[in-house]
């Protein structure tokens, strides 16, 4: 997949979700982020990024990010 967006040292290819963590009884669950958060994820990911293909492939590997 083609590289769309830089987030820290790392790139993102293909789609992907931001949310955050709720500890519970049970354990860390997902949940909704606050207002003031989403406003500032839809501000830093509002415009795509030109990323080369090779920077995507030195780049690859799988990682869950928890806010």
């Amino acid at each position: 997949m083609e590289g769309n967006r830089r987030f820290g040292d790392s790139i993102i290819a293909g789609p992907f979700f931001i949310c955050g963590e709720k500890m519970t009884g049970d354990g860390a669950v997902f949940c909704s982020l606050s207002d003031e958060l989403c406003e500032k994820y839809v501000k830093q990911f509002a415009v795509p990024e030109h990323i080369e293909q090779q920077e995507v492939e030195n780049d690859m590997w799988c990682k869950l990010i928890v806010l």
